[in-house]
């Protein structure tokens, strides 16, 4: 058996098994932080923009409630709003504009192709009953590019929304976070933006990895590894690529 089928079976039968999985403390607190601050602070975005929360995952095979540490966070960057309108889209009656999209529920068979790419990866990983996705910035309704640049331009009016899923991963306490997204590499490293939440990093040439501390608005911290790099998929990264960072992964200490 190739080692890519040992992979997909691996991934189909933990999928199968837990995409029906309790929401987490971490999670629920993350959500209702971000269902607060969406509904006191939206007029600032402008009137016609959105805000997507995507739950993540909690596997653990005992169907715990609390979620794990030392495990991997995969954080992406996409404001496209690409599922809004979806069956698996929610809206939240109670704040306008507000939308909870959960990858998992219609099972494994109906979750993007986003969403299978970054289950496959952790799986690779050896991450695959400890991983999260959480989104950078939660915005719909905006290209990339469009938030970028804004971000670049006013990096204080959006401080608060990156604050949010840093808040969660500081509580899931992970030994990595892989930055999914060249915008993020760009934001933070090349413009040095966020300088006060992403603190203390430095390049461990030996591990291919940055060694990296969060800190969010309490003052709360967590010192975990960091990688940066583009989209996991084979659109945007080659499968020469994709293994040297899994195997990267796979070699920290």
């Amino acid at each position: 058996m190739s080692f890519s089928k040992k992979v997909n079976d691996k991934f189909n039968k933990t999928a199968k098994r837990d995409y029906i999985s309790s929401l987490g403390t971490v999670y629920q607190q993350y959500l209702d932080r971000c269902e607060t601050y969406w509904k006191e602070e939206q007029s600032q975005y402008g009137k016609n923009m959105g805000f997507e929360v995507a739950k993540f995952r909690n596997v653990n095979n005992n169907a715990d409630i609390y979620e794990k540490k030392g495990g991997m966070v995969v954080l992406g960057f996409n404001p496209s709003g690409a599922y809004l309108g979806t069956n698996a889209t929610h809206p939240k009656t109670s704040t306008p504009n507000f939308y909870e999209y959960d990858p998992f529920v219609n099972g494994p068979i109906a979750i993007d192709q986003y969403t299978k790419t970054v289950e496959q990866f952790a799986t690779e990983c050896d991450f695959a009953d400890n991983h999260y996705i959480l989104n950078a910035f939660g915005f719909v309704g905006k290209t990339q590019s469009a938030l970028e640049n804004k971000i670049i331009n006013n990096s204080g009016l959006y401080e608060p929304i990156f604050q949010l899923p840093i808040s969660a991963i500081i509580k899931l306490e992970p030994k990595i976070v892989v930055f999914a997204n060249n915008g993020l590499r760009r934001l933070i490293i090349d413009n040095g933006l966020f300088s006060n939440t992403v603190t203390n990093y430095a390049w461990l040439p030996n591990n291919c990895v940055y060694d990296m501390e969060l800190k969010d608005a309490d003052d709360n911290t967590t010192k975990c590894y960091a990688l940066f790099t583009t989209m996991l998929d084979k659109n945007h990264l080659d499968k020469g690529s994709r293994e040297l960072i899994v195997q990267v992964i796979k070699n920290l200490p």
